[in-house]
Formats: C-alpha cells, sequence, structure tokens
C-alpha cells in the first residue's frame, strides 16, 4: 500500500498516504527525510536500530517533522541520528502536535537548538539522549521560543557545547523564551558549557523533577538554572550537584539577580513557583560510561513531589528519566504473608518471551503491566480475576500494539489483593 501510493506520487498523480500509517526505515524508505516527505498526519514513521547520517545511508538534516507525525526509535543508543556538523538534527515547527521518541541526537551545529528546536506547537519531545551537539547563541541541545508549548521529558541532554567562546553568544543547553510555556519535567542535564537550563523573555514552562549536574565551564559559566522568565514559572523538586558557579541564579527578594541554592531559592518568597528543589549529588552509575541510572542510594529516589504521580513500584516519583525500581511495597502482614506476589521472570535475559509468575494465595482480581527503565508503561499483560494459586503470565517482548520493543531493562509491576509486586527482566535482541 506504502509503495503503490509512493509510486502514484511519483508520476504525478495527488495521492497523499491515508491516516494511520505506518513506515519503516530502513525498509520502506532508505531515509528518513524520504519518509517524512511521503508521511500524513496521523502516520507513525518507525526507524530501525543503526546509525542515519549522511555519511552512513544518505540522511539530510535538519529533519523537519510535520503536525500529526509521530517519529519514534528503538531507544537511546539504538537509534543513532547524526547530523555529522551539517545542520540541526530536529526541527518541529508546525502549530499542531508531532512526537519525537527513542533516539541518541548528536553531531547537530547550528546557530540554536543544535539538536531540537521548537518554535510552534505543542510537540511531544521525549526519550532522547542528545550529546556533542554544538551552537553560537541559543540551546545548544533543545531550543525553545516563539508561541511553543512543548512537552519536553525523559531525555538526557550531556556535554553540548558553546561553537564559538570568544563570540558574545552563550547558548545554554536548553533554552526557552519568547512566550513559550509547556514542560521540562524528568531530564538530566549535565556537563554542557553554560547553564543547563535558561528561561528568559516572558517563557513560563513548568519545571520538574530534572537533575542538573556539572554544567559550565572553569567558573565563568554555569548554572543548573537561570531564571530570568515570567514570574508564573513553577521551578519544583528538581536536584542540583556540581554546577560551576551555582545552582540556580535568579531574582532575590529585592528584584535583584543573584547566585543561588536550592534552599535559597525555595525560601526567597513562599508563595511563588519554586520549592521542593535540593542540593545533592545524584549518584548516577557511571555517567563517564553513559550509564546514567540511579544507584540504589541515590537521593534522586522517591524524591520527586507527592501527589504528583507515582513510579510503577508504587512509590513517590524519581528524579530524572530513568526509574530506579524499589523493594515491593508491602502490606503490614509479613513477607511469608503475602496474599499476592511476582515469581522472577524466567529465563532473564531473555528473547524475545519469559515467562513471569503470578501468585495469589486466595481468589481475587490482578493486573500486571510491564513498565520501561523510566517508568513508562509500554504493555498490559495482565486483567482479571483468578484462583488461589500460581499462574504463569507469558511476556514475548512486545508492547501493547504488538511491536517488538528494543533491548533493555523492563520491570512487571502487579497489582492484586492489595499488594504491589515489581520484577526486573533484561530483554536481549
Amino acid at each position: 500500500m506504502i509503495r503503490v501510493a509512493l509510486l502514484l506520487t511519483l508520476l504525478g498523480f495527488s495521492c497523499p498516504a491515508a491516516a494511520g500509517l505506518v513506515w519503516q526505515v530502513p525498509g520502506d524508505f532508505g531515509t528518513i527525510s524520504a519518509a517524512l516527505l511521503a508521511a500524513a498526519s496521523g502516520d507513525t514513521i518507525r526507524v530501525g536500530n543503526g546509525t542515519f547520517s549522511p555519511s552512513t545511508n544518505g540522511e539530510s538534516y535538519p529533519l523537519a517533522i510535520p503536525d500529526g507525525i509521530v517519529l519514534l526509535g528503538e531507544g537511546m543508543q539504538q537509534s543513532v541520528l547524526d547530523a555529522e556538523g551539517t545542520g540541526r538534527v530536529i526541527q518541529l515547527a508546525g502549530t499542531g502536535a508531532a512526537r519525537v521518541s527513542g533516539f541518541t541526537v548528536r553531531g547537530g551545529i547550528a546557530d540554536s537548538g543544535a539538536g531540537v528546536h521548537v518554535s510552534a506547537g505543542a510537540h511531544e519531545v521525549d526519550d532522547l539522549f542528545v550529546v556533542d551537539c554544538g551552537a553560537l547563541l541559543l540551546g545548544a541541545a533543545i531550543n525553545v521560543e516563539g508561541n511553543a508549548a512543548p512537552s519536553v521529558h525523559h531525555n538526557i541532554l550531556w556535554e553540548c557545547y558553546d561553537t564559538d567562546l570568544v563570540h558574545g553568544g552563550d547558548p545554554h543547553t536548553s533554552q526557552w523564551g519568547g512566550d513559550a510555556t509547556g514542560s521540562f519535567r524528568h531530564n538530566l542535564v549535565g556537563r554542557g558549557d553554560s547553564n543547563g537550563l535558561f528561561v528568559f523573555e516572558n517563557a513560563a514552562p513548568e519545571v520538574r523533577h530534572n537533575i542538573f549536574i556539572d554544567n559550565g565551564i572553569d567558573g565563568v559559566r554555569g548554572r543548573g538554572i537561570c531564571f530570568a522568565g515570567n514570574d508564573s514559572t513553577v521551578i519544583a523538586h528538581n536536584m542540583f550537584w556540581g554546577n560551576s558557579i551555582a545552582s540556580l541564579i535568579m531574582k532575590d527578594a529585592d528584584g535583584v539577580f543573584t547566585n543561588v541554592d536550592a534552599a535559597m531559592a525555595n525560601n526567597v518568597a513562599p508563595d511563588d513557583g519554586v520549592y521542593g528543589n535540593i542540593d545533592a549529588d545524584p549518584l548516577l552509575v557511571d555517567p563517564d560510561a553513559f550509564d546514567f541510572s540511579l544507584s540504589p542510594s541515590s537521593p534522586a529516589i522517591d524524591a520527586g513531589e507527592p501527589g504528583t504521580g507515582s513510579d510503577p513500584d508504587g512509590t513517590i516519583l524519581d528524579l530524572g528519566p530513568i526509574y530506579h525500581p524499589m523493594a515491593p511495597v508491602q502490606s503490614p502482614a509479613t513477607p511469608r504473608d503475602r496474599r499476592a506476589s511476582l515469581g522472577l521472570a524466567r529465563p532473564n535475559p531473555f528473547n524475545p518471551r519469559t515467562v513471569i509468575e503470578l501468585r495469589l494465595d486466595r481468589p481475587g482480581f490482578a493486573t500486571v503491566t510491564i513498565h520501561d527503565a523510566r517508568g513508562r508503561q509500554v504493555r498490559a499483560l495482565f486483567a482479571g480475576t483468578r484462583e488461589a494459586g500460581r499462574h504463569p503470565l507469558v511476556f514475548d517482548g512486545l508492547d501493547d500494539a504488538g511491536r517488538a520493543l528494543a533491548s533493555g531493562v523492563y520491570f512487571a509491576r502487579m497489582n492484586a489483593l492489595g499488594e504491589i509486586d515489581t520484577s526486573a527482566m533484561v530483554l536481549v535482541r
């Protein structure tokens, strides 16, 4: 169907692709840019593992994502968009909504928004590892401007830089200006040349549950957040560590811009939107090797704002993009008296399927869902009533749409008989 539509288009007939098609790269097209030209609103473009660059597959940048398109990779460090210094990587300029998810984004060079540039619309940008992108003026990793209102969440923005340190431009890793709103949450921003996040002009994004670490150069530049935007901005429950100058710079009670730590920022005004922020080492496992998961003793675990959601283990939200599973939430009963639990996945690691055992000591209703490493539900595995006993559940490595999930760590979460339990498993393709 896809190839027929393309052939008719090449022959001069007007035959837009039907809404809801899924395009494969590689497969239906050799390049992502070709798939974007053929796709229509409502379509999904799925990009496989590998590097997509000018030198490897003839990819051309920037990738301009039209409204209504979902561009999905296989995950960070699986599907790699590498502009190789030829220009910006991702451009979102439509006034509607598109989504980009599941990629490493690198090698972008531009005056602004070298990794991702958002100038309008309510787009979703998630599950990206933006690294080694450089700008001259604004937003080395992500730049948001105009009246855009994107949801930017669960990304890692790492080692993005200023292309000319002598030039007066000071491109921060992520930058929000104009009248931009939207949200910036559960991101990790680190080791950039300047501030991790710069909010200025009349911009007012919601900034929650992020980690800002090691931003800046030699004490000359670099805070976690430079806040010079709309006073209605919410900056809540973020973590700061090792930033070159200070955790934040913002107006003090007298309206003077001042470098402050997290506690000082929280106390500037008790009724503003800046609260719950902390200064602490997030204890990332090995950021030098790009392992950004949280160590078991990380203070970022369960440090999110109560009442704003929960992780798959039923606990308070963790900070940053990668959820850390905690021990099961148990009832007051002793472990041997638990009414319901999950057994370990077997085999583990697995490819493509494994068996998870649901254990009930009495009849009842149970749900078992599968979540990825950052806590997002990818599969509703089971929901129903079962008798007392042990019930094997087969997980075939597919999401709810029947698509193969990428290699990585996944968590089964059970909710049954008043009990919550989790079990980790590793999918290796």
